[in-house]
Protein backbone atom coordinates (compact mmCIF):
# COMPACT_ATOMS: atom_id res chain seq x y z
CA UNK A 1 0.00 0.00 0.00
CA UNK A 2 1.61 3.32 -0.93
CA UNK A 3 2.10 5.97 1.88
CA UNK A 4 -0.47 8.92 2.13
CA UNK A 5 1.42 11.41 0.01
CA UNK A 6 -1.13 13.89 -1.07
CA UNK A 7 1.68 16.20 -2.58
CA UNK A 8 2.76 13.82 -4.69
CA UNK A 9 0.79 12.69 -7.91
CA UNK A 10 3.56 10.17 -9.69
CA UNK A 11 6.14 8.09 -7.11
CA UNK A 12 8.69 5.77 -9.06
CA UNK A 13 10.17 4.30 -5.85
CA UNK A 14 13.20 1.65 -7.32
CA UNK A 15 11.94 0.46 -10.71
CA UNK A 16 13.80 -1.75 -12.07
CA UNK A 17 13.22 -3.21 -15.89
CA UNK A 18 14.41 -6.21 -17.47
CA UNK A 19 14.50 -7.52 -20.76
CA UNK A 20 15.94 -10.85 -21.25
CA UNK A 21 18.52 -12.48 -23.42
CA UNK A 22 22.05 -14.58 -23.76
CA UNK A 23 22.80 -11.44 -20.83
CA UNK A 24 19.50 -10.11 -19.29
CA UNK A 25 19.76 -6.31 -19.14
CA UNK A 26 18.51 -3.06 -17.53
CA UNK A 27 17.86 -0.31 -19.11
CA UNK A 28 16.10 1.14 -16.19
CA UNK A 29 17.99 0.39 -12.88
CA UNK A 30 17.02 1.18 -9.57
CA UNK A 31 14.86 4.31 -10.60
CA UNK A 32 13.16 6.91 -8.01
CA UNK A 33 11.57 9.90 -8.57
CA UNK A 34 8.15 11.77 -8.04
CA UNK A 35 6.25 14.67 -9.92
CA UNK A 36 3.92 16.62 -7.50
CA UNK A 37 0.54 18.28 -9.03
CA UNK A 38 1.28 21.00 -10.99
CA UNK A 39 4.95 20.12 -11.40
CA UNK A 40 7.00 20.14 -14.68
CA UNK A 41 10.16 17.53 -14.12
CA UNK A 42 12.48 17.40 -16.67
CA UNK A 43 14.43 13.87 -17.58
CA UNK A 44 17.41 14.46 -19.36
CA UNK A 45 19.97 12.95 -20.70
CA UNK A 46 22.38 10.77 -23.69
CA UNK A 47 20.24 8.97 -26.12
CA UNK A 48 20.39 4.98 -24.87
CA UNK A 49 19.73 6.41 -20.95
CA UNK A 50 16.95 4.84 -19.96
CA UNK A 51 14.72 7.64 -20.70
CA UNK A 52 12.26 6.34 -22.99
CA UNK A 53 12.19 2.76 -20.74
CA UNK A 54 11.16 4.78 -17.96
CA UNK A 55 8.42 6.53 -19.25
CA UNK A 56 6.82 3.17 -21.11
CA UNK A 57 6.92 2.00 -17.54
CA UNK A 58 4.71 4.04 -16.20
CA UNK A 59 2.11 3.35 -18.68
CA UNK A 60 2.65 -0.15 -18.98
CA UNK A 61 3.92 -0.45 -22.12
CA UNK A 62 6.95 -2.51 -21.33
CA UNK A 63 5.92 -5.88 -22.38
CA UNK A 64 4.92 -5.03 -26.13
CA UNK A 65 8.40 -4.42 -26.03
CA UNK A 66 9.83 -7.13 -24.72
CA UNK A 67 10.42 -6.54 -21.51
CA UNK A 68 8.88 -6.22 -17.99
CA UNK A 69 8.89 -4.31 -14.82
CA UNK A 70 10.75 -6.82 -11.80
CA UNK A 71 11.48 -4.46 -9.13
CA UNK A 72 9.94 -1.20 -7.86
CA UNK A 73 6.73 0.23 -7.33
CA UNK A 74 5.24 2.82 -9.64
CA UNK A 75 2.38 4.72 -7.92
CA UNK A 76 -0.28 6.91 -9.32
CA UNK A 77 -2.24 8.88 -7.05
CA UNK A 78 -1.37 6.31 -4.45
CA UNK A 79 -2.00 3.78 -6.36
CA UNK A 80 0.52 1.11 -7.64
CA UNK A 81 -0.05 0.90 -11.51
CA UNK A 82 2.11 -2.26 -11.29
CA UNK A 83 -0.70 -3.79 -9.25
CA UNK A 84 -3.60 -3.36 -11.89
CA UNK A 85 -5.03 -5.24 -14.46
CA UNK A 86 -4.46 -4.41 -18.52
CA UNK A 87 -8.20 -3.51 -18.31
CA UNK A 88 -8.03 -0.89 -15.31
CA UNK A 89 -4.31 -0.04 -16.87
CA UNK A 90 -6.18 1.33 -20.37
CA UNK A 91 -8.41 3.04 -18.37
CA UNK A 92 -5.07 5.33 -16.89
CA UNK A 93 -3.67 5.60 -19.97
CA UNK A 94 -5.40 8.90 -22.00
CA UNK A 95 -7.79 9.80 -19.56
CA UNK A 96 -5.62 10.01 -16.52
CA UNK A 97 -1.98 9.50 -18.25
CA UNK A 98 -1.52 10.48 -21.86
CA UNK A 99 2.01 9.98 -23.64
CA UNK A 100 3.35 12.05 -26.78
CA UNK A 101 5.44 9.41 -28.04
CA UNK A 102 8.97 10.18 -30.15
CA UNK A 103 8.25 8.69 -33.25
CA UNK A 104 4.98 10.43 -34.72
CA UNK A 105 5.11 7.93 -38.24
CA UNK A 106 5.42 4.54 -36.24
CA UNK A 107 2.50 5.70 -33.40
CA UNK A 108 0.04 6.89 -35.84
CA UNK A 109 -1.74 4.32 -37.94
CA UNK A 110 -1.38 4.62 -41.41
CA UNK A 111 -4.64 3.69 -42.52
CA UNK A 112 -7.11 5.51 -40.67
CA UNK A 113 -7.22 9.82 -40.82
CA UNK A 114 -5.66 12.01 -38.31
CA UNK A 115 -9.55 13.00 -37.41
CA UNK A 116 -10.71 9.46 -37.03
CA UNK A 117 -7.56 8.27 -34.75
CA UNK A 118 -8.35 11.32 -32.42
CA UNK A 119 -11.75 10.65 -32.12
CA UNK A 120 -11.10 7.34 -31.47
CA UNK A 121 -8.92 7.95 -28.83
CA UNK A 122 -11.13 10.51 -26.80
CA UNK A 123 -14.48 8.33 -27.60
CA UNK A 124 -12.54 5.09 -25.65
CA UNK A 125 -11.29 7.42 -23.46
CA UNK A 126 -13.17 10.74 -22.41
CA UNK A 127 -16.26 9.17 -20.61
CA UNK A 128 -16.10 6.95 -17.70
CA UNK A 129 -17.77 3.86 -16.78
CA UNK A 130 -17.62 2.67 -20.62
CA UNK A 131 -19.64 5.62 -21.84
CA UNK A 132 -18.99 7.40 -25.47
CA UNK A 133 -18.83 10.74 -26.50
CA UNK A 134 -21.12 11.23 -29.37
CA UNK A 135 -19.09 11.06 -32.60
CA UNK A 136 -19.57 14.79 -34.12
CA UNK A 137 -18.77 15.93 -30.39
CA UNK A 138 -15.43 14.06 -30.52
CA UNK A 139 -14.48 15.21 -34.15
CA UNK A 140 -15.07 19.09 -33.08
CA UNK A 141 -12.84 18.36 -30.11
CA UNK A 142 -10.51 16.80 -32.20
CA UNK A 143 -10.64 19.31 -34.79
CA UNK A 144 -10.92 22.18 -32.29
CA UNK A 145 -7.27 20.90 -30.67
CA UNK A 146 -5.64 20.25 -34.00
CA UNK A 147 -6.17 24.04 -34.26
CA UNK A 148 -5.09 25.03 -30.62
CA UNK A 149 -1.29 23.18 -31.72
CA UNK A 150 -1.11 25.28 -34.77
CA UNK A 151 -1.90 23.12 -37.44
CA UNK A 152 -3.66 25.23 -40.83
CA UNK A 153 -7.04 24.09 -41.96
CA UNK A 154 -7.74 21.99 -39.34
CA UNK A 155 -11.09 20.33 -40.61
CA UNK A 156 -9.44 19.62 -43.87
CA UNK A 157 -6.33 18.31 -42.03
CA UNK A 158 -8.48 16.35 -39.21
CA UNK A 159 -9.56 14.11 -42.60
CA UNK A 160 -5.91 13.71 -44.16
CA UNK A 161 -3.93 10.40 -43.86
CA UNK A 162 -0.94 10.59 -41.56
CA UNK A 163 1.74 9.93 -44.67
CA UNK A 164 0.29 13.17 -46.52
CA UNK A 165 1.27 15.45 -43.30
CA UNK A 166 4.77 16.55 -43.21
CA UNK A 167 6.91 15.52 -39.87
CA UNK A 168 6.24 18.05 -38.17
CA UNK A 169 2.15 18.04 -38.59
CA UNK A 170 2.39 14.51 -37.90
CA UNK A 171 4.23 15.27 -34.39
CA UNK A 172 1.50 18.24 -33.67
CA UNK A 173 -1.26 15.90 -34.67
CA UNK A 174 0.54 13.60 -31.71
CA UNK A 175 0.14 15.98 -29.60
CA UNK A 176 -3.09 17.00 -30.25
CA UNK A 177 -4.05 13.50 -29.51
CA UNK A 178 -2.32 13.36 -26.57
CA UNK A 179 -4.00 16.50 -24.84
CA UNK A 180 -6.91 15.66 -26.42
CA UNK A 181 -8.56 13.96 -22.79
CA UNK A 182 -6.78 16.91 -20.48
CA UNK A 183 -4.99 14.24 -18.83
CA UNK A 184 -3.74 15.08 -15.40
CA UNK A 185 -0.11 13.55 -15.97
CA UNK A 186 1.40 14.33 -19.41
CA UNK A 187 4.51 12.24 -20.53
CA UNK A 188 5.99 13.90 -23.36
CA UNK A 189 9.16 12.41 -25.27
CA UNK A 190 11.10 14.82 -27.05
CA UNK A 191 7.44 16.73 -28.16
CA UNK A 192 9.04 19.35 -30.46
CA UNK A 193 12.13 17.66 -31.77
CA UNK A 194 10.77 17.85 -35.79
CA UNK A 195 8.93 21.14 -34.94
CA UNK A 196 10.57 24.53 -36.19
CA UNK A 197 10.90 27.23 -33.29
CA UNK A 198 8.07 28.80 -33.64
CA UNK A 199 5.89 25.88 -33.41
CA UNK A 200 7.79 24.94 -30.63
CA UNK A 201 6.77 27.89 -28.55
CA UNK A 202 3.20 27.47 -29.59
CA UNK A 203 3.24 23.66 -28.45
CA UNK A 204 4.67 24.69 -25.15
CA UNK A 205 2.75 27.67 -24.51
CA UNK A 206 -0.02 25.31 -24.86
CA UNK A 207 1.03 22.57 -22.51
CA UNK A 208 1.73 25.79 -20.41
CA UNK A 209 -1.71 26.93 -20.38
CA UNK A 210 -3.13 23.34 -20.01
CA UNK A 211 -0.73 22.73 -17.20
CA UNK A 212 -2.02 26.08 -15.35
CA UNK A 213 -5.58 25.62 -15.99
CA UNK A 214 -6.08 22.05 -15.10
CA UNK A 215 -2.81 22.10 -12.43
CA UNK A 216 -1.59 19.28 -14.69
CA UNK A 217 1.69 17.56 -14.22
CA UNK A 218 4.28 17.22 -17.23
CA UNK A 219 7.34 14.53 -17.47
CA UNK A 220 9.33 16.18 -20.23
CA UNK A 221 11.54 14.05 -22.05
CA UNK A 222 14.48 15.81 -23.91
CA UNK A 223 17.31 16.35 -24.75
CA UNK A 224 16.68 20.33 -25.45
CA UNK A 225 18.45 21.62 -22.17
CA UNK A 226 17.42 25.41 -23.24
CA UNK A 227 13.69 24.04 -23.08
CA UNK A 228 13.96 22.18 -19.29
CA UNK A 229 15.54 25.55 -18.28
CA UNK A 230 12.49 27.56 -19.54
CA UNK A 231 9.64 25.41 -18.18
CA UNK A 232 10.50 22.77 -16.16
CA UNK A 233 9.93 23.27 -12.13
CA UNK A 234 13.00 20.14 -11.59
CA UNK A 235 15.59 18.29 -13.45
CA UNK A 236 16.51 14.74 -13.18
CA UNK A 237 19.63 13.47 -15.12
CA UNK A 238 19.87 9.91 -16.01
CA UNK A 239 22.44 7.95 -17.50
CA UNK A 240 22.95 4.08 -18.35
CA UNK A 241 19.52 3.31 -16.73
CA UNK A 242 20.05 5.38 -13.25
CA UNK A 243 19.53 8.61 -12.31
CA UNK A 244 22.91 11.03 -11.50
CA UNK A 245 21.32 14.25 -10.68
CA UNK A 246 17.76 15.52 -9.40
CA UNK A 247 17.55 19.16 -8.47
CA UNK A 248 15.20 22.32 -8.60
CA UNK A 249 15.98 23.97 -12.19
CA UNK A 250 17.35 26.96 -10.76
CA UNK A 251 19.57 24.98 -8.58
CA UNK A 252 20.94 22.68 -11.23
CA UNK A 253 22.44 24.97 -13.78
CA UNK A 254 23.64 27.12 -11.22
CA UNK A 255 25.57 24.25 -9.36
CA UNK A 256 25.50 21.33 -11.41
CA UNK A 257 26.90 18.63 -8.67
CA UNK A 258 27.57 15.77 -11.24
CA UNK A 259 30.28 15.99 -13.67
CA UNK A 260 28.12 14.32 -16.63
CA UNK A 261 25.52 16.87 -15.75
CA UNK A 262 28.30 19.12 -15.93
CA UNK A 263 29.72 18.03 -19.41
CA UNK A 264 26.08 18.70 -20.63
CA UNK A 265 25.77 22.26 -19.89
CA UNK A 266 29.24 22.83 -21.32
CA UNK A 267 28.02 21.16 -24.78
CA UNK A 268 25.27 24.07 -24.99
CA UNK A 269 25.85 27.29 -27.33
CA UNK A 270 25.62 30.31 -25.20
CA UNK A 271 25.40 33.75 -26.17
CA UNK A 272 27.27 35.44 -23.89
CA UNK A 273 30.29 33.51 -24.43
CA UNK A 274 32.57 33.20 -27.61
CA UNK A 275 34.44 29.92 -27.78
CA UNK A 276 36.25 28.86 -31.23
CA UNK A 277 34.07 25.10 -30.33
CA UNK A 278 32.04 23.48 -27.82
CA UNK A 279 33.21 21.13 -25.17
CA UNK A 280 31.98 17.60 -25.75
CA UNK A 281 32.15 15.08 -23.54
CA UNK A 282 34.73 12.05 -24.29
CA UNK A 283 33.45 8.88 -25.35
CA UNK A 284 30.43 6.74 -25.97
CA UNK A 285 27.52 5.86 -23.24
CA UNK A 286 28.08 2.29 -22.93
CA UNK A 287 26.06 -0.51 -23.73
CA UNK A 288 23.58 -1.56 -21.57
CA UNK A 289 25.23 -4.86 -21.73
CA UNK A 290 28.44 -4.13 -21.63
CA UNK A 291 28.37 -1.31 -18.37
CA UNK A 292 31.75 -0.57 -16.78
CA UNK A 293 32.37 -1.58 -12.86
CA UNK A 294 31.03 1.07 -10.47
CA UNK A 295 30.51 4.32 -11.73
CA UNK A 296 29.24 3.99 -15.36
CA UNK A 297 30.37 7.44 -16.10
CA UNK A 298 33.70 6.61 -14.76
CA UNK A 299 35.31 5.78 -18.41
CA UNK A 300 34.19 9.54 -19.73
CA UNK A 301 35.27 11.17 -15.99
CA UNK A 302 37.72 13.85 -16.00
CA UNK A 303 37.06 13.68 -12.17
CA UNK A 304 37.13 9.58 -11.83
CA UNK A 305 39.15 7.88 -8.80
CA UNK A 306 40.14 4.28 -8.37
CA UNK A 307 37.35 4.03 -5.96
CA UNK A 308 34.49 5.10 -8.59
CA UNK A 309 35.33 2.30 -10.28
CA UNK A 310 34.71 0.07 -7.33
CA UNK A 311 31.16 0.34 -6.65
CA UNK A 312 28.39 1.99 -8.17
CA UNK A 313 27.75 5.65 -5.67
CA UNK A 314 24.42 6.11 -4.04
CA UNK A 315 22.44 8.95 -4.83
CA UNK A 316 22.69 11.09 -2.19
CA UNK A 317 21.20 14.39 -0.71
CA UNK A 318 23.11 17.74 -0.93
CA UNK A 319 20.78 19.73 0.24
CA UNK A 320 17.42 21.75 -0.70
CA UNK A 321 16.31 19.07 -2.84
CA UNK A 322 19.58 18.77 -4.32
CA UNK A 323 20.37 14.99 -5.17
CA UNK A 324 24.00 13.26 -6.56
CA UNK A 325 25.41 10.16 -7.31
CA UNK A 326 28.58 10.96 -7.35
CA UNK A 327 31.85 10.49 -5.01
CA UNK A 328 32.92 13.95 -5.32
CA UNK A 329 29.55 15.80 -5.25
CA UNK A 330 31.42 18.09 -2.32
CA UNK A 331 34.62 18.70 -4.62
CA UNK A 332 32.33 20.18 -7.24
CA UNK A 333 30.64 22.44 -4.59
CA UNK A 334 33.59 23.84 -3.51
CA UNK A 335 34.53 24.32 -7.13
CA UNK A 336 31.55 26.87 -7.26
CA UNK A 337 31.79 28.44 -4.26
CA UNK A 338 28.84 27.55 -2.65
CA UNK A 339 27.65 25.49 0.05
CA UNK A 340 25.85 21.99 0.64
Amino acid sequence: MADERNDVLLDLRDVRVRFPGPKAVYPVDGVSLDIRPGETLGLVGESGSGKSMTSLAIMGLIAKQGGAVTGGNIYFKGRDLLALSDREMMDVRGREISMIFQEPMTSLNPVYTIGDQIVEAIRAHALPEGGRMPKRQAWDRAVEMLARVGIPSPEKRASSWPHLLSGGMRQRAMIAMALSLDPELLIADEPTTALDVTIQAQILELIGELKAARRMSVLLITHNLGIVAEIADRVAVMYTGRILEIAPTVDLFRRPLHPYTRGLMESIPRMDRTVKELAAIPGMVPPIDALPPGCAFSPRCPLAEARCRQAVPPLEDAGNGHKSRCLRWRDLVADKGGAA
